[in-house]
């Protein structure tokens, strides 16, 4: 069977996804953001994998969908869960807490955000690896203009856990803040508030999949979900990528 699959990245885990696939005899094409293109050659493919969040690769997703394709993981929940503006509701359908956020104008914010309000943390709209992150401590800090609105979170200070899950288990990680889930972390235990947590997280998703990071808030010991993926690239979890393809490969009709 022919399947696509939708990456910034040709290696790691589409290496070894493409390496499963064809000894399983299906035929992989790649697709970056120098050849995708989004038309009705995708409906092609008896599977298009969408490992990308890039709103380009969702769109290439949603188009493939609509053409009868099995898309994995399902087109909208990606959206839902990649975008900052979005996942908060989804958040709040499993019961898990999320901070306050701001989105406006860089004039709005100025005029709206009182001292106290700060400090705040400045982040994409859809965005990983803590790209474009940085924290905002007063009014002074905030951009004069801009020709995008800003979106800004409530600051929660605490411990930074990076939690990967495919299916039911789950591992735990404690890093740094506002860097990459690439960089160096420390493996914990699963607390039994974590573990809630994901159970709820994949049965309002749906997904088999995925990660969360949390901050424990350290002044009520609350997980707070400050960020969330649909497929991540699994850096500290070795084995992963073999698990995850064989659950991908696992919708092929």
């Amino acid at each position: 069977m022919r399947i696509a699959v939708l990456t910034k990245r040709h290696w790691g885990f589409c290496a070894v996804f493409r390496d499963l696939a064809e000894r399983r005899g299906h035929e992989v094409a790649s697709f970056d953001l120098t050849n995708l293109a989004i038309d009705d050659t995708l409906g092609d493919f008896d599977l298009v994998v969408l490992k990308s969040k890039q709103l380009y690769f969702l769109y290439a997703g949603f188009h493939a969908k609509a053409l009868g394709v099995t898309v994995v993981p399902e087109p909208q929940i990606c959206k839902q869960v990649s975008t900052r503006i979005e996942m908060p509701f989804l958040a709040a359908r499993a019961g898990i807490a999320t901070p306050r956020f701001y989105f406006a104008s860089p004039k709005a914010l100025r005029e709206g955000l009182a001292a106290r309000d700060f400090p705040l943390v400045r982040k994409r709209i859809v965005g990983s690896g803590s790209v474009g992150v940085e924290l905002i401590s007063s009014h002074a800090e905030l951009p004069e203009t801009t020709d995008q609105h800003l979106y800004l979170e409530e600051f929660v200070p605490g411990q930074h856990l990076l939690v990967y899950f495919i299916e039911d288990v789950a591992r735990v990680f404690e890093k740094q803040p506002f860097v990459s889930g690439r960089m160096p972390v420390r493996r914990i235990g699963t607390p039994d508030d974590v573990t809630s947590a994901v159970e709820r997280w994949r049965r309002v998703t749906g997904l088999e999949f995925g990660h969360l990071d949390f901050v424990r808030d350290n002044r009520t010991n609350e997980l707070v979900l400050v960020d969330s993926g649909p497929f991540p690239q699994f850096w500290h979890w070795p084995s992963a990528a073999e698990r995850v393809s064989s659950i991908v490969l696992g919708h092929l009709r």
